[in-house]
């Protein structure tokens, strides 16, 4: 897991602009550990902040800038390189324990798996 954030940290990264009611931001996509929705918006959250915005959580599962992304629950995606920890009911990603559908459990340890192979971002 160590070897897999390192790798990616030291590579260029895609970016995303948020756009929330009194800012507009642009973020590196590596930097988000996971996405939520909260209150019929999204949040995104970084090591250092949480950036609400309007937008369905379809949509970022979509877009090919997160495809390292996992859907754990109905209302989460994780970064995959930020996911240090699964259990039986819930993820921990950037420290913070999210829960994890037992339905996508199966499909979020293949996919982690998978961005462990790759080692890219």
């Amino acid at each position: 897991m160590d070897r897999v954030l390192r790798v990616c940290r030291n590579r260029p990264s895609e970016t995303v602009t948020l756009r929330s009611k009194d800012l507009i931001r642009v973020v590196e996509v590596r930097r988000i550990t996971y996405v939520e929705v909260y209150n019929h918006d999204l949040v995104y959250h970084t090591e250092d902040e949480a950036l609400e915005v309007r937008g369905k959580l379809s949509s970022v599962e979509e877009d090919p800038r997160f495809r390292n992304f996992i859907k754990v629950s109905s209302s989460h995606l994780v970064n995959g390189y930020y996911v240090t920890e699964i259990g039986q009911e819930t993820v921990t990603a950037g420290g913070v324990k999210l829960p994890l559908s037992r339905r996508r459990r199966k499909e979020c340890m293949t996919r982690m798996a998978e961005i462990a192979g790759k080692g890219t971002m």
